[in-house]
């Protein structure tokens, strides 16, 4: 867990909220792509007078106070009965949101699920009122979307570094300053794929360039994590593209073929090493993600109504003696 407690951090945190403020002051589109390029700082939390937060979530809270000042309750309003015509959209919503209270506030570890309930449901839901109600154009949100392909490229740059100072996990994979590779993987993964599809929607030369960069960066450092659920689901964003996608020709089948030998080559470096001989061995990733399937149907079958509270699945399924546990810890998402 990352704790901010050097004041070298808190200056750093306090100027950018600062910069942050003064932006979204201006324009609240400035204050949603900033919100997206510093996405992967959820991850440096602190204590605020007691409370557990994280300085993406204080980003967000900023934003929705300065919107709020700059006219955004009306705005709000006028997007709730709009919200209120889609009657499908509503009832799913509200479900969405009762039964992740009533999860919460009946959950046996109150704080651990009111810090997901505030980080993981509320904040982004805040978010979404913003944008709903400012971003309105396809070049707000390119924007939007080049925000976040800077930040995985940020994050991957900052990534590689690691990679190349020789600081990895114990099985030589690439985690970076996140709590696993996979966690890596999962934050870049979708990155990629959103920037190289903007290379083939962008017109603009430049763009093009930035996108193209930005995705090749990301694609290798999710390679290097080792993850093959992420470089799986990477494959068959691409198959998709090429074979069914708006932009296949009758050449489509070319590239498709191109980027099956690249990575069918890429792949073949691991053919030797440990995790890829132990793929589907008793101790391998799989095997300890079928045991968490079966653990959380277990679970599922004793707290089938009213769950058992956000953020407490890692505790549960170490606790309860009549589960086959994982051969490692169980999955736990961030406590704030």
């Amino acid at each position: 867990m990352f704790i901010i407690d050097s004041y070298l951090k808190i200056v750093f945190f306090a100027a950018s909220l600062a910069v942050f403020a003064v932006l979204s002051r201006k324009k609240s589109e400035y204050g949603v792509c900033l919100a997206a390029f510093f996405l992967p700082f959820y991850i440096f939390k602190f204590n605020l007078f007691g409370l557990p937060l994280n300085f993406f979530e204080v980003l967000v809270y900023f934003l929705f106070l300065i919107w709020l000042s700059r006219g955004g309750f009306e705005k709000m309003i006028k997007l709730f009965s709009e919200i209120k015509e889609n009657r499908t959209f509503t009832a799913g919503l509200i479900l969405f949101f009762v039964g992740v209270l009533i999860s919460t506030f009946l959950s046996d570890d109150l704080r651990t699920s009111a810090g997901i309930l505030k980080g993981w449901f509320i904040a982004p839901f805040l978010l979404f009122l913003i944008i709903k109600a400012e971003i309105k154009t396809e070049n707000q949100i390119k924007n939007i979307f080049a925000a976040l392909v800077a930040s995985g490229a940020a994050v991957a740059a900052v990534s590689l570094v690691y990679y190349f100072s020789g600081r990895l996990t114990f099985d030589g994979r690439l985690a970076a300053f996140y709590l696993s590779p996979n966690h890596l993987a999962m934050f870049l993964a979708p990155i990629s794929v959103l920037a190289a599809g903007l290379v083939f929607l962008s017109q603009n030369r430049r763009e093009k360039i930035f996108f193209g960069a930005a995705s090749v960066l990301i694609a290798a450092a999710v390679y290097l994590t080792y993850s093959y659920g992420a470089c799986a689901a990477l494959f068959s964003a691409a198959a998709v593209f090429f074979l069914l996608g708006h932009f296949a020709s009758k050449l489509k089948f070319l590239p498709f073929l191109a980027l099956t030998a690249v990575i069918l080559i890429l792949f073949s470096f691991q053919n030797g090493g440990e995790r890829f001989q132990n793929l589907f061995s008793e101790r391998s990733s799989f095997a300890s993600r079928v045991m968490i399937w079966k653990s959380a149907f277990l679970i599922l079958k004793d707290n089938w109504f009213f769950g058992i509270g956000p953020g407490t699945f890692q505790r549960i399924i170490l606790d309860t003696k009549n589960i086959s546990r994982p051969i490692w810890n169980g999955p736990f998402p961030s406590r704030i």
